[in-house]
């Protein structure tokens, strides 16, 4: 894992942080990557959404169809190898 530092924090800053962390029962520091994760990081809320209107849009190539995977599923629950086709 990388390290940083940040300098020059403001005193009400660091006093902040102090208070969110022991209200949320963690340390200063798990405080801190906490909401430097939720500033940087995509938010998994809504992924499955965007997914779906994502692949709305996808067509098949000319002359192809999509096929219905649900028998590939249940063979491969069932444990038997996918038929070809």
């Amino acid at each position: 894992m990388t390290q940083i530092t940040i300098r020059r924090l403001d005193a009400a800053v660091v006093q902040g942080l102090k208070t969110r962390a022991a209200a949320s029962g963690h340390s200063m520091e798990q405080e801190a990557r906490k909401i430097l994760e939720a500033a940087v990081l995509p938010s998994r809320d809504g992924i499955t959404e965007r997914l779906r209107l994502a692949m709305a849009g996808r067509k098949p190539a000319a002359g192809e169809t999509f096929s219905d995977s649900a028998e590939l599923v249940r063979q491969a629950r069932a444990g038997r190898p996918a038929a070809e086709g």
